[in-house]
């Protein structure tokens, strides 16, 4: 065959995907092929097949010196690997291609790859490389005019914030970033922000509209055929499923995420939803089915390192042992959550075990010092509500027991406000300082 160079004939005799067009004279690479079936097997929620041809797809490239797709290649199989829990592994192969791309890459490949070195670190709790990684991208996608990479960067920064307590700045970003998918009729693409709006809904008290954004996500995940966001917004569902008291619709959807997570090798999915099957089991009266659950939980987060999740748990686990009067138990448990948390910097997970450490605490002044060491941090309205409370439990100070009122007052506007209705009422029947 006339006009092909070495590295052509190494692609035409390397695959039988190898196909010819136009007089046998341009070439249909067969690494793009491979890269196309893993990425739609990925999608399937086939991971171990998709991570099997993209390691022999790399294997290949590297051996015939295709320097450049090599590292996209890498960079997607770091991707999975991000994706199945294996973040630090994830990485190192990130890193690897951006090195390479760094010199050979397009605008799009740099851009690319900076948005999944943000997602690895956003996974692994390291926020600052993760905003940093997000800004980068963002501001090559804005400079190339691609928006669908805009939009990802957009999102991912809404992530990070989200993360860190700043629910008004994470909305802010999300809502970018969906309207440029409406621009760019990416249902796709919205549905993977569809979840995160309906995160900051939940956040803000507003479940029905937090369930609304859900089931949106949920139906184009199936339409498309996305067992990992299907996955992802039903276990979204059933928080708040759990916290509407629709236990039996948080079981079923508990059960079916279980099920995708175990099918995918999803192990954070599946650290996420025996946490959630856990505090189901405690709401139902089984405390030692939620301890295993619990622990089952913790000892896949701390195997993920997946900080962000390992805090969380401890601290859940903390809630748990009180409850079964194991006091000394619960105590080292949510230290641990709060130190992890503190190291972070991620002010929700460092309020929530701040403040059961001061319900734990034999001292009154350690308790209060707890509290007060949250001042400055930027903490989700439910969150700064309890604080206020119990500092105005601990002190009898007017001033906290006024501003837990009137947060809780705007808190119980429209449906959903029934228990901080309640807890407006308990504060008003405290006695004060005298």
């Amino acid at each position: 065959m006339p006009g092909l160079s070495k590295r052509q004939k190494a692609l035409r005799d390397a695959s039988p995907y190898w196909l010819a067009a136009h007089g046998k004279t341009e070439i249909y690479y067969p690494y793009i092929v491979y890269r196309k079936r893993a990425e739609l097997l990925e999608m399937l929620g086939e991971w171990d097949r998709a991570e099997d041809i993209h390691r022999k797809n790399l294997e290949w490239l590297e051996g015939h010196d295709f320097r450049h797709q090599a590292a996209i290649s890498r960079m997607n199989l770091g991707w999975l690997m991000n994706r199945k829990g294996r973040g630090r592994e994830a990485l190192a192969l990130l890193a690897e291609a951006d090195k390479v791309l760094a010199e050979c890459g397009t605008e799009y490949d740099r851009c690319n790859v900076y948005n999944k070195l943000g997602n690895t670190c956003y996974r692994l709790g390291e926020y600052r490389q993760a905003e940093e990684h997000f800004k980068r991208s963002l501001e090559m996608s804005v400079h190339q005019g691609d928006l669908e990479q805009e939009a990802n960067a957009e999102n991912n920064l809404g992530n990070v914030y989200g993360d860190l307590g700043d629910i008004d700045r994470a909305l802010e970003h999300y809502q970018k970033s969906y309207r440029i998918g409406e621009q760019l009729h990416d249902a796709y693409g919205n549905a993977k922000t569809a979840g995160n709006l309906a995160w900051c809904f939940f956040a803000k008290g507003d479940y029905p509209q937090a369930m609304e954004w859900y089931q949106r996500q949920a139906a184009v995940a199936s339409q498309c055929g996305d067992k990992y966001l299907l996955s992802l917004a039903i276990g979204n569902m059933v928080t708040v499923f759990l916290q509407e008291k629709e236990y039996g619709r948080a079981r079923e959807a508990i059960g079916r995420r279980l099920d995708l997570a175990r099918e995918l090798g999803d192990k954070r999915g599946l650290s996420v939803s025996l946490s959630h099957l856990s505090h189901l089991q405690k709401l139902e009266g089984d405390l030692e089915g939620a301890e295993k659950s619990a622990n089952t939980a913790i000892a896949l987060a701390r195997e993920l390192d997946a900080r962000y999740f390992l805090s969380m748990f401890l601290n859940e686990r903390a809630l748990l042992l009180q409850e079964m009067s194991r006091t000394e138990e619960a105590v080292s448990s949510n230290n641990e959550a709060l130190a992890i948390a503190r190291e972070m910097g991620v002010a929700k997970l460092v309020a929530d075990a701040a403040l059961l450490g001061a319900k734990l605490a034999t001292e009154r002044e350690e308790a209060i010092e707890l509290l007060q060491g949250l001042r400055g941090l930027v903490l989700e309205p439910h969150q700064a509500a309890k604080v206020q409370a119990e500092l105005f439990r601990l002190t009898g100070e007017e001033e906290n027991r006024a501003r837990a009122l009137e947060l809780y007052r705007e808190l119980s506007v429209g449906d959903g406000g029934e228990e901080c209705r309640a807890e407006m009422e308990k504060l008003s029947a405290q006695k004060g300082r005298a």
